[in-house]
């Protein structure tokens, strides 16, 4: 019997020995300038984000010098008349020009200058017309869904917008939830003659812009020329569909126009968004936008600068068919007082509110 005991602890001290240390070579990759910038119809609204990826395996916190805003570039926007206009930094890799507003048929150029003196410029873009946002209905689909081995029930709140699509020309749409956005809380159980506040409405924040936001809805008209239009533009499904909707929810809803160039881009963005492999998938693929180093041009840039007509319309709705007590299904603490939510709320509606 000792002889197996020796003769497998023999084995085990084999096997160990055979075993090395891998060493894995991870590259890793310089920084990645990011371009968000779009060029709209409205005054106010002007803005280009300019930003760093992140090494891979990079850890801001502990390696500050990694650039993620780029800060101190000179940006600046150029017209087809050779009209120029400069952006100036709000905050970091952030630049901003009230000022102006875009104008439909001129064509914009974006040019930017880094404090190294790295020149960039993107590919020119003539802004499209949009045509107006007719009107926008809400819908509520009552589905269930497999939890734990049980069907629960759940509910989609679908959004759509209706407008006339013009004839005999190409047309190409994007939505966005934009702006402010408003949500009306009631407080419960309030005695007549309380100092509790009936109701109360909360400004929140639209969801995140492009292109990271959950969100992407764009449109061409290639088989719909001359319609009317009616596409589903917001989805809140059943892990968001909460109590914001029951008492009173309002909106503002974008849409807006897109050159062919932009579209076929924001149309790659979109599939690498609700791109779902498994781990034997190849690696998501980087879309190429329209900015180039003006000495460089094999340098990878990405992002992308647009210009864009906006037709706005602000939605004010109840999406519950009763008055259910949102208390059932989230935190009490504040559902004796509408005011125990926390964060930005008036005791007054805002001009918009008409539900």
């Amino acid at each position: 019997m000792k002889y197996k005991i020796l003769f497998s602890v023999c084995m085990l001290f084999l096997f160990i020995s055979c075993i090395r240390q891998i060493e894995l070579d991870i590259k890793t990759e310089d920084p990645i300038l990011v371009v968000e910038g779009l060029i709209t119809d409205q005054i106010g609204s002007q803005q280009i984000k300019l930003n760093y990826t992140l090494p891979y395996l990079a850890d801001q916190e502990e390696n500050p010098q990694i650039p993620v805003g780029l800060s101190g570039a000179l940006v600046s926007v150029q017209d087809d008349l050779g009209n120029t206009v400069f952006f100036t930094e709000q905050s970091s890799g952030v630049y901003e020009n009230n000022d102006f507003n875009g104008e439909v048929g001129r064509t914009y150029t974006l040019f930017i200058e880094t404090p190294e003196g790295k020149q960039y410029q993107s590919l020119s873009e003539t802004m499209q017309p949009v045509p107006g946002l007719d009107s926008i209905r809400h819908e509520v689909i009552d589905t269930t869904v497999l939890i734990n081995d049980r069907l629960d029930a759940v509910k989609n709140l679908k959004i759509y917008a209706y407008c006339q699509d013009p004839a005999n020309e190409k047309n190409f749409y994007k939505w966005k939830w934009v702006g402010e956005t408003t949500m009306l809380l009631l407080s419960q159980n309030t005695p007549p003659g309380s100092a509790i506040p009936f109701a109360c409405y909360y400004s929140l924040n639209p969801p995140p812009l492009d292109p990271f936001e959950d969100e992407l809805i764009i449109f061409s008209d290639q088989t719909t020329n001359g319609k009317y239009l009616s596409p589903q533009i917001l989805l809140f499904g059943a892990d968001n569909f909460d109590f914001r909707f029951y008492y009173g929810f309002s909106m503002l809803v974008g849409q807006y126009s897109l050159t062919p160039e932009a579209f076929q881009y924001w149309e790659k963005i979109k599939k690498l968004l609700n791109n779902q492999g498994n781990i034997f998938d190849p690696a998501p693929f980087r879309v190429k936008g329209n900015i180039q180093n003006i000495n460089d041009p094999n340098e990878t840039i990405l992002g992308y600068f647009g210009a864009s007509a906006v037709q706005y319309k602000r939605y004010t709705f109840k999406a519950a068919s009763s008055y259910n007590n949102p208390c059932l299904f989230v935190s009490r603490d504040f559902c004796d007082d509408c005011r125990r939510f926390g964060g930005a709320y008036s005791l007054t509606s805002p001009e918009y509110w008409n539900p």
